[in-house]
């Protein structure tokens, strides 16, 4: 059986963030996400300093699902390189985590 995930994901803005999040939940492969406004975000990428404003998106999902949705995010996420990163949980309330299969599993 697979373990509770969280997935971390960066995005631009809030309609980017959400567009990945509704299409992940209607595709069965997250049962909901959480979307984390006015982030700040310090980073060098291509030799150049960066402070951006992001937004955090954090997938509830199951770990078998992580690679389609890697892949997904991947095809619907403006950046050449998103921040994709799969948290493992260790512990889960259990109301939470059959509601999180029984949503993953409807109409499969």
């Amino acid at each position: 059986m697979d373990k509770v995930s969280l997935i971390y994901v960066t995005c631009p803005n809030k309609i980017e963030a959400k567009i990945i999040a509704k299409t992940l939940v209607q595709e069965k492969l997250i049962s909901c996400a959480n979307i984390i406004d006015n982030v700040i975000s310090v980073f060098e990428y291509e030799n150049k300093f960066h402070e951006e404003d992001e937004v955090i998106l954090i997938l509830k999902t199951l770990s078998g699902h992580f690679q389609k949705i890697k892949n997904r995010v991947i095809e619907l996420h403006s950046y050449d390189t998103p921040c994709i990163i799969e948290i493992s949980a260790s512990n889960s309330s259990k109301k939470f985590t059959d509601w999180l299969y029984n949503q993953l599993n409807k109409n499969t």
